[in-house]
């Protein structure tokens, strides 16, 4: 074996352990770490909670255009056939909602929700708005 391709090879083996090392710590140390809040297994999502008020403001949007609020309510105003949504971060952990959003057939089979055709975002966004709607009859976070 040449010198030049002994090195190639060592090159390689370093570099295929490093990505190997890299991923096993992302797989292990690079999950968020939010409050167990219900007894479902673990998602493959990883939520980012956005704290950007357009995030929001887009979140709630979203639900507005896609008449969420004619089955689930906020405050008491909207829909009676599903669960309100107050206090839903403290029911569920963001993972736990966006799942939800994402399949909802995939959880409960026979669900009355219907599975939407949201992208990853435009979930995230949804699941940042519910974190800033608290447990019982309270304002909305005001939107600048």
């Amino acid at each position: 074996m040449t010198e030049s391709r002994r090195t190639v090879m060592i090159a390689f083996v370093v570099l295929f352990s490093t990505a190997v090392g890299v991923s096993l710590l992302i797989l292990f140390f690079g999950r968020s770490k939010s409050a167990h809040r219900e007894n479902h297994t673990s998602s493959a999502y990883v939520v980012t909670v956005s704290v950007n008020p357009l995030d929001i403001k887009e979140g709630r949007a979203i639900m507005d255009n896609n008449k969420c609020f004619s089955c689930h309510s906020i405050n008491g105003v909207g829909g009676t056939v599903a669960p309100s949504l107050n206090g839903v971060k403290y029911r569920k952990s963001p993972e736990m909602i966006f799942r939800w959003i994402k399949s909802p057939y995939s959880i409960k089979p026979g669900t009355a929700m219907p599975q939407y055709p949201f992208s990853d975002e435009q979930i995230g966004k949804i699941v940042s708005y519910l974190e800033t709607v608290d447990s019982v009859h309270t304002k909305e976070p005001r939107m600048k």
